[in-house]
């Protein structure tokens, strides 16, 4: 069973009492390698297929309507969905192998119309949201498998089983406009195929998340609300006893939420409701039991903060988030053209540039394609000009960086997981002194380590630092000018 915060408040003080105590620090990232593939206009959503190894992306892109009149004339585009696979190779840099790129389909009206688009999977399917209709695709075989008829849907989420579908309604009174007649939640009955009850939100909704509130074990669906200019709200929907349990206001323009699980030690999980709120250039951790920002006593004294300030300006705030509790960081993207890589652990920005103006962004939960680190898109070409770009671009560590992965099969980790302590096995005559450099996943050096002994047989024995979160790592080796790289994971 996992121990939530109202069970662990003081052991994960104490295990956490290094990670808050330091000032935010903001740092660039440089060690990153890009790969850019040109896709449709205005890609704003990525994710993988599945089942293949975050070897295939699927892009949904918004087209292009010059004249805003909400029809396809002459140097328009359609929304579209675009395949991108061959991922794994292309990214090799033992490969020669390029992308594939494919469009799957062009959906014949124009999605930039349809802004901010929220595209959702679960588990084969895709909803794409349309005016009139959502359409549920099969990831795979890309087939149309279902037509929901809700017109004005902006995003959708499914119960735990996917027998019900919650659609964030804006219904519009007439077309073209932009401020909704009304605002609700059509819980939508798959097996009947009927809209079987409305729940009335706030103004502007948009995406939402079911979850089980684990100190109640009610299911519950938080709503974000865009609202109009400072009147955002977070509204929490108790479905098993059909009311509105709570609505907190969350400042000027939330525009996106993630519900994101943080496992630090083996034993203690912690969920979060991460709230990107735009126009405050800011993301917000709320605690989906007690729908509340605020914090237990013993963490606010160590410093934990439930507001992360980033350092965005004017037009050009957050967009969206993306979580991995393997490395224990949120991507962050915003208009300013950086992504903002959140370290939950050592509360700590760093800042990676990119080459226009990023909306949506993945970064792997599980780690299942050795060379993917993250994937984003590139919606606009430079900030602040909304010029619409047709990038998305798959980002791995650069091997130059001195931590791609060795593949001789002579040359190991044991044990690996490690613990505290393990033996790199090394090739003979590498040098009797060795130095070992340890790198995190996003390339930051985290430890360094002299003068260990080579002993007669190729063996090294070295120890990790006490401190060192679990997750994975890389260990270069040098001496004489021998290097030898390896990947182990912290346990």
């Amino acid at each position: 069973m996992k121990v939530r915060l109202m069970f662990c408040t003081l052991i994960f003080a104490i295990l956490f009492s290094y990670s808050f105590s330091s000032v935010m620090a903001y740092e660039p990232l440089p060690k990153f390698k890009n790969f850019t593939v040109k896709v449709g206009t205005q890609p704003m959503a990525i994710f993988p297929t599945g089942g293949d190894g975050d070897n295939e992306f699927n892009v949904i892109c918004l087209g292009m309507d010059q004249d805003y009149n909400g029809v396809i004339d002459e140097g328009d585009e359609a929304m579209s969905w675009w395949k991108v696979s061959n991922v794994s190779n292309a990214l090799d840099p033992n490969s020669t192998e390029d992308f594939v790129v494919e469009k799957v389909k062009d959906f014949g009206i124009v999605g930039s119309n349809n802004f901010p688009y929220r595209c959702y999977t679960y588990k084969d399917h895709i909803y794409v949201c349309c005016p009139d209709y959502v359409l549920q695709f099969d990831k795979h075989t890309t087939e149309c498998t279902d037509t929901i008829m809700v017109a004005g849907a902006k995003s959708i989420t499914p119960n735990g089983d996917g027998s019900v579908l919650y659609v964030s309604v804006r219904e519009l009174e007439n077309p073209g406009d932009y401020f909704p007649k009304d605002n609700y939640i059509a819980v939508y009955d798959v097996a009947n195929r009927t809209v079987k009850e409305k729940l009335q939100t706030g103004s502007m909704v948009q995406k939402t998340i079911f979850y089980r509130n684990d100190n109640t074990m009610y299911n519950m669906l938080a709503v974000l609300c865009e609202g109009s200019s400072n009147d955002s709200q977070l509204q929490f929907f108790n479905l098993t006893l059909g009311t509105l349990e709570k609505t907190i206001e969350i400042g000027n323009l939330g525009n996106d939420i993630q519900l994101i699980e943080v496992n630090p030690y083996a034993g203690i999980s912690l969920q979060f409701i991460a709230v990107v709120v735009n126009g405050d250039h800011k993301v917000l951790f709320v605690d989906p039991n007690t729908m509340s920002l605020e914090l237990n006593p013993v963490l606010a004294a160590m410093g934990f903060n439930s507001t992360l300030e980033l350092p965005t300006t004017g037009y050009n705030g957050p967009r969206e988030l993306s979580y991995s509790d393997e490395v224990k960081t949120a991507l962050i993207t915003a208009y300013d053209g950086n992504i903002y890589a959140y370290d939950v652990l050592k509360n700590k920005i760093d800042v990676i540039p990119t080459a226009g103006t990023p909306e949506s962004v993945y970064i792997p939960e599980n780690k299942v394609n050795e060379e993917l680190e993250f994937a984003y898109t590139l919606i606009y070409k430079t900030p602040g000009t909304y010029e619409a770009n047709n990038e998305v671009v798959f980002v791995t560590i650069d091997p130059t960086s001195g931590i791609a992965e060795n593949n001789n099969n002579n040359y190991f980790i044991s044990p690996n997981p490690v613990i505290n302590n393990a033996k790199a096995y090394l090739p003979n005559n590498f040098g009797n002194t060795v130095k070992a450099e340890i790198f995190d996943v996003t390339g930051n050096k985290v430890q360094t380590i002299e003068n260990l002994n080579m002993s007669d047989n190729a063996e090294v024995n070295f120890n990790l630092n006490t401190n060192l979160p679990k997750g994975v790592y890389y260990i270069n080796f040098n001496s004489n000018n021998n290097n030898v790289k390896m990947k182990f994971v912290k346990d």
